[in-house]
């Protein structure tokens, strides 16, 4: 979780499991499969449930259910529930989200280069 753990000597697991879970939600999504409708106020709520609550049953197992599980039911929660009014915005955003994940660590690394001169 935010506050208590770190999973960290998993990464590239977690960065794999991610994309690809990720791609799933949105084909799964394209052909109109809905798991649930929940509004923007319990999902924020469910994001941060997970954000902030104690490890419970331990940090591992804690880190693993928020990762692997909740989290992407909140995305997928969260892309079933767009209104025509947000669709716009979520379609940008979407757009987008693949070049910003793409592009951040390099060019992360050039300015670190940049000002480490």
């Amino acid at each position: 979780t935010f506050v208590a753990g770190s999973a960290n000597h998993i990464a590239p697991a977690r960065v794999a499991y991610g994309f690809f879970v990720g791609v799933a939600i949105y084909r799964a999504w394209a052909m109109g499969v809905r798991p649930f409708r929940l509004g923007p106020v319990a999902l924020g709520s469910a994001l941060l449930i997970c954000l902030f609550a104690p490890p419970i049953l331990g940090v591992a197992i804690t880190d693993a259910v928020t990762q692997l599980i909740a989290f992407p039911l909140i995305v997928w929660g969260g892309a079933s529930a767009v209104t025509e009014r947000g669709r716009a915005l979520c379609t940008w955003s979407g757009r987008l989200s693949y070049p910003v994940y793409a592009l951040h660590y390099p060019i992360l690394m050039a300015v670190i280069a940049y000002l480490s001169r």
